[in-house]
């Protein structure tokens, strides 16, 4: 099920390695339908990915408290292995 929650976007954006191409959009999707290690994975990355030549960043914040609201046994997760 989608969660719409109009105030909580998740701004990321992407580029390719000679920057040539830059997009920003929000990734909220991909968080709902990311699986709970795929985003820890992300976050142990510091918020920030490559996937065929290009690189996602995500904004850590925003992820955060997206987190807090649709999915807090992940941050909770976060929070743990972060020894927070």
């Amino acid at each position: 099920m989608k969660h719409y929650i109009p105030a909580l976007t998740i701004p990321a954006r992407t580029y390719n390695s000679d920057c040539t191409r830059y997009e920003e959009f929000d990734a909220s999707d991909w968080f709902e339908d990311a699986s709970a290690e795929s985003i820890l994975q992300l976050a142990e990355n510091g918020w920030s990915t490559e996937h065929v030549g290009f690189r996602y960043e995500v904004d850590r914040v925003a992820a955060l408290e997206w987190l807090a609201f649709v999915r807090p046994g992940v941050l909770a997760e976060i929070r743990r292995r972060a020894g927070a």
